[in-house]
């Protein structure tokens, strides 16, 4: 005797199975890290600067020759208004 024919699933169980994905998702792709604080320390002989964030940065840092300046590269941060 052959099964009976599946039911297809309702319109909520397709809507809480899609809720709960994008839910479970999110942590992944919600954000990169946030800049939280930038110090600067000026001396005679040198300077320094710390840059603290939320999250790992991922940074390149050169030697620009006209004007003369250290500059870093820090990879995904965009600079807001």
């Amino acid at each position: 005797m052959p099964a009976p024919p599946a039911r297809p699933p309702s319109r909520r169980a397709v809507l809480q199975a899609g809720s709960l994905v994008l839910l479970l998702g999110t942590q992944h792709i919600a954000r990169g890290a946030t800049i939280v604080a930038v110090r600067v320390w000026p001396a005679p002989e040198y300077s320094r600067v710390t840059i603290e964030s939320d999250g790992a940065l991922v940074a390149k840092q050169f030697f620009v020759t006209t004007p003369p300046r250290l500059a870093v590269d820090i990879e995904g941060i965009d600079l807001s208004p």
